[in-house]
């Protein structure tokens, strides 16, 4: 069997089956389209990890921070004080962009927060 080369596209867009344009397309990524048809670009909907320290004031009393996100989750958020991650629902409760740290708990250093939005 001899196999014949066929001159095909040079480029993505240049596939039948793809986009006529990238114009407005900047930071999207491709995907197949519900029909499996075609290639088509979307918006992508991956998560973005944060790592920050919270904010609000460090002074063994106040037991009230602030992340500057809203996370995915409320049981995403990973909270480290003092080089301890604090238990969720025990020493610490994350209720949107709040944290709230337990009564025994008051951070002395200022506490470093991970997590997806």
């Amino acid at each position: 069997m001899t196999r014949v080369e066929q001159p095909g596209p040079d480029t993505f867009l240049g596939l039948s089956d793809t986009p006529l344009s990238y114009f407005g397309e900047a930071g999207k990524v491709v995907d197949v389209n519900s029909g499996a048809t075609a290639l088509q670009f979307t918006t992508s909907s991956s998560s973005t990890a944060v790592v920050e320290e919270v904010t609000g004031t460090v002074n063994g009393v106040n037991t009230v921070f602030n992340l500057s996100s809203t996370p995915v989750s409320n049981a995403s958020v990973q909270i480290e004080h003092g080089g301890q991650v604090m238990r969720n629902g025990i020493e610490v409760t994350i209720t949107g962009t709040t944290v709230t740290f337990a009564a025994g708990s008051e951070p002395l250093v200022r506490p470093f927060a991970r997590y997806s939005t």
